[in-house]
């Protein structure tokens, strides 16, 4: 759960693995400290603080956005070559007429673009988001 800005609580399931998760969050190299529930209330409570984002790691994050961005777009680009061997393979076998050839092509560049366009967007809202 996260009720606020920066501040994550973790409820676990178990007295006995607080400790665990507790180190678990510790050792993750993300300079995390989980401290016990400040109210006292709950036991299985562990509220987690995160240091706001470094210029650096902002920058960071926004390049493996880019990385993530190019790497989706490979993928549909993979899609769109493994169905043109599909079709040509229909094609050369004369298992598709020449007029559902040509909607099916159609189609798929349709969708390819509306896929390329899709994670172009989304890329640069994580961009923009992250830069801010």
């Amino acid at each position: 759960m996260i009720p606020k800005g920066r501040t994550i609580q973790i409820l676990v399931s178990d007295a006995l693995h607080v400790g665990p998760v507790k180190s678990a969050i510790q050792g993750s190299g993300l300079n995390l400290t989980p401290q016990p529930d400040p109210t006292g209330r709950n036991e299985l409570l562990l509220v987690v603080n995160a240091p706001p984002p470094t210029a650096e790691s902002r920058r960071l994050v926004v390049a493996e956005a880019g990385k993530a961005g190019d790497k989706a777009g490979d993928a549909v680009r993979a899609a769109r070559q493994g169905q043109q061997k599909r079709l040509r393979t229909l094609e050369l076998g004369k298992k598709i007429r020449p007029d559902d050839l040509k909607k099916a092509q159609a189609g798929m560049e349709k969708a390819v673009e509306k896929a390329t366009g899709e994670v172009k967007r989304v890329v640069e809202g994580a961009k923009k988001a992250l830069d801010q």
